[in-house]
């Protein structure tokens, strides 16, 4: 299953049109080749845990999965990976707010949202949240244990709680399904990154070595599985009609009418789009049909 995720997204991520410079990217087959690599990573970090704890085995192929693959570490193929997921997160929401009319205050939110994924992109990096932990920790009691053993997590909480509040209204003016999947994309990411790393203080508060890696392996599949299901929420919201982007190296991007349709015949095409009685919805949701977009 997860092979043939792979296979696929390797296969039609990228389908060549009949216009040259024209590179199609459906949201779907992205989706499933991230998952992919992410079940990839999942299972050889497993496969280190069982090296490890289960055959007591810590050089060789244990020292080699852990060096270069462990969900856990910096500087890292998972660490990178999930870097990049931020990284273009953040390019996508940026092309969201440059889709905004010009000097519109529509553009603000996104293109502020897209600079905090720039920022996560450079904590995920190099770790800066974990570096936080001294500090806080000596500002709270000198000596913090058990669930705050990792005390990052209440500075980021409080951030998290007045982005939140901030976000609100502009989350409710966003069509359903994206709002929806904004939602259970945000609550995955959230409960790995803050909520199992307040279990990982217990853990590692009480010596429980393989119970802290395998909540870490846990925390870490679910941070990048939630941004992976934000990049398709993005690119469904970009495209509504087939959640399939249209790249060209000329012109910008554009929006598919239908699957199969050529490419060109996209512009004259005119397929109207599904929309809502709300008007704060259909005026994102529903612009000219297929009209034209640049980044």
């Amino acid at each position: 299953m997860i092979f043939r995720f792979i296979k696929e997204g390797l296969r039609s991520a990228g389908q060549e049109s009949v216009r040259p410079g024209v590179f199609s990217v459906p949201a779907a087959r992205v989706r499933n080749l991230l998952l992919g690599a992410v079940a990839v990573f999942f299972m050889l970090d497993i496969l280190y845990l069982y090296l490890r704890f289960g055959r007591g085995q810590e050089k060789g192929l244990s020292r080699q999965l852990y060096d270069f693959f462990s969900l856990r570490q910096e500087f890292t193929l998972p660490a990178l990976f999930s870097a990049l997921l931020l990284l273009l997160a953040g390019a996508l929401l940026y092309v969201v707010a440059e889709t905004r009319p010009a000097g519109s205050s529509r553009r603000r939110p996104w293109k502020f949202l897209s600079g905090i994924f720039l920022l996560l992109c450079l904590d995920e990096a190099f770790s800066v949240h974990e570096k936080l932990s001294a500090p806080v920790n000596r500002w709270l009691t000198g000596d913090v244990y058990g669930l705050l053993r990792f005390s990052w997590v209440v500075p980021y909480s409080v951030l998290l709680l007045g982005l939140g509040l901030y976000y609100f209204r502009f989350l409710q003016r966003l069509p359903k399904r994206t709002r929806y999947a904004f939602y259970i994309s945000g609550a995955l990411y959230v409960s790995g990154s803050l909520g199992l790393e307040l279990v990982e203080g217990y853990a590692f508060t009480e010596g429980q070595e393989l119970l802290f890696m395998v909540l870490g392996t846990v925390e870490e599949t679910m941070e990048m599985t939630g941004i992976i299901l934000f990049l398709s929420a993005l690119m469904h919201y970009l495209s509504p009609a087939t959640g399939t982007l249209v790249l060209s190296s000329a012109d910008g991007w554009q929006e598919t009418a239908a699957p199969g349709l050529p490419l060109n015949k996209i512009t004259s095409q005119q397929t109207a789009l599904p929309c809502t009685n709300n008007p704060i919805e259909d005026a994102d949701q529903c612009p000219s049909t297929y009209e034209k977009r640049r980044f």
